[in-house]
């Protein structure tokens, strides 16, 4: 049985993480493409300052709301109607206020933060985003609970296509900054009446002898919501720490914009091994939230043993194709001036792996009751990371060296994370009395340091020098593992099994 599971969690998996591939393609063409559409780093360094603020608002309605609705939903399937009307009134009011809050406050945070009242426009216009999403959210968490991951595959590649185009296409016509936020609320108000219908369509009748308290879907909302504020503060902060240097600086803001520009730059790439994995949290979450629900203890050890290696795994191979080309990388696909972000996304590349560790770290909790802990957690990575952004960054300011803030942020950056992932992980082990893979860990991380070392003296040629480097990286990427016997043949055979359309 347990491996039927398997198999099944690894079809789920390809789903989800095809959507999330594909959601990788579109997010990579918006992530090059906008440099290039705007001409300048300034203007796009106001788009990711902006962007910066919004998401960190939408990923905590959409984080919130999808787990504790999958929550519900994968224990109560035959209530399934019941939590979707409840969801949507709360999110008339949590996903609802924060839109107008985002709106109204919208001057006061771009004068009092950042020294520049032109992003007030920028922001209100994403505060439509923000009210699209929250129902969007609540669609998506009811699809994830009955563990309908095609559906909810092909809602994410379809929004993904959208906003790639929206976004691209107005900024290609001329409209700016301004441009770029209309077509994403465009795309988000589209997605969330579609999801709405597919959902609908998607959902079992409710059986008539179950009933939801509300008490219960808030206590899941608010420390699920806390930790998500927290998980994006981490995700976006040094961002925005780049942005908001004191007054004294003001007279430099068109430096600071650019290197806001530069270091958004080098911060879209470094996701990438986060985006590459936060496909596994889709699946992990109801897995495990039905394992705790059913007090399947072996299940669960199991189930987070495998999702961190796997995590480590993927991540790292992401981390070190983009590493072995740093500065071509940033200058072929994003324009001459931001390779000069190139030691800032060395910097961010390790941060990000151990920042992918935390976020799946923060959803087993969450999945499995101890949402106060993962509160905790993120909490505590958050005064870490911000004590050592505000000494880095501030280290170059006091220096006179303010065109070096992109490297200062992203060394800042990865010093918070090794800390968030560090308490994580130890938590998790203790917590659940599981064997973590920490073998794993170091042989990756010996086989990543070697091919990046080892790449110093492979010359690169114009775009297609870098596509042929980047296919030879994740081959020898693979050889080194199986070579240090980390892939082996079980491996091979459960990727066969989940591959094949039926069980034997």
């Amino acid at each position: 049985m347990s491996k039927n599971d398997d198999v099944a969690a690894g079809r789920g998996f390809l789903l989800i993480a095809g959507a999330k591939a594909w959601f990788l393609i579109t997010s990579a063409g918006v992530a090059l493409g906008l440099p290039r559409l705007f001409g300048e780093p300034e203007a796009f360094g106001r788009f990711k300052v902006v962007s910066s603020v919004a998401t960190i608002v939408n990923m905590v309605l959409i984080t919130a709301t999808v787990q504790s609705v999958a929550r519900l939903t994968s224990e109560r399937a035959g209530a399934s109607r019941l939590i979707r009307s409840m969801a949507l009134r709360v999110q008339c009011v949590f996903g609802g206020g924060a839109a107008l809050a985002l709106c109204l406050g919208a001057p006061l945070l771009s004068t009092q933060v950042f020294g520049d009242g032109s992003l007030a426009t920028y922001i209100q216009i994403a505060a439509l985003v923000t009210a699209a999403y929250a129902f969007y959210a609540t669609f998506v968490g009811l699809l994830n609970g009955l563990a309908a991951f095609g559906k909810q595959a092909a809602l994410d590649i379809i929004f993904s296509t959208l906003k790639a185009l929206l976004i691209l296409g107005a900024v290609a016509l001329g409209f700016g900054v301004v441009g770029a936020f209309a077509g994403f609320a465009a795309a988000a108000i589209i997605i969330a009446i579609l999801s709405a219908v597919v959902s609908h369509h998607a959902l079992p009748p409710d059986t008539g002898n179950t009933s939801i308290q509300m008490g219960r879907y808030l206590s899941l909302l608010w420390p699920i919501a806390t930790s998500a504020l927290l998980l994006n503060v981490i995700i976006q902060l040094d961002v925005l720490m780049v942005k908001s240097m004191p007054d004294s600086t003001k007279y430099a803001l068109r430096l600071i914009d650019r290197s806001a520009g530069l270091f958004g730059g080098a911060k879209n790439l470094s996701l990438l091994p986060y985006q590459a994995t936060f496909a596994l949290t889709f699946i992990v979450f109801p897995m495990l939230s039905k394992a705790d629900f059913d007090g399947d203890r072996e299940k669960m050890r199991r189930w987070i043993a495998q999702a961190i290696r796997f995590t480590f795994l993927l991540g790292a191979a992401t981390a070190v194709i983009l590493a072995v080309a740093a500065e071509p990388t940033l200058r072929i696909l994003m324009g001459p001036d931001y390779g000069d972000a190139a030691t800032a996304l060395t910097f961010l590349l390790p941060g990000t792996v151990c920042l992918a560790e935390l976020v799946l770290a923060i959803t087993i909790l969450n999945a499995s009751g101890h949402e106060r802990i993962a509160m905790r957690i993120a909490f505590g990575t958050v005064m870490a990371l911000s004590v050592a952004l505000w000494v880095s960054t501030r280290t170059a300011l006091s220096d006179g060296m303010l065109s070096q803030l992109p490297e200062s942020a992203a060394l800042g950056t990865l010093i918070g994370c090794i800390i968030g992932f560090s308490m994580a992980l130890f938590t998790i082990q203790r917590l659940y009395q599981v064997q973590l893979p920490w073998v794993t860990m170091l042989r990756v991380s010996g086989v990543s340091l070697a091919i990046v070392f080892a790449s110093q003296w492979v010359p690169i040629r114009g775009l297609f020098g870098l596509v042929a480097l980047a296919f030879g990286t994740m081959l020898v990427y693979f050889i080194g593992l199986v070579l240090c016997r980390e892939i082996t043949s079980n491996d091979l055979n459960m990727m066969r099994r989940i591959l094949r359309t039926n069980d034997e």
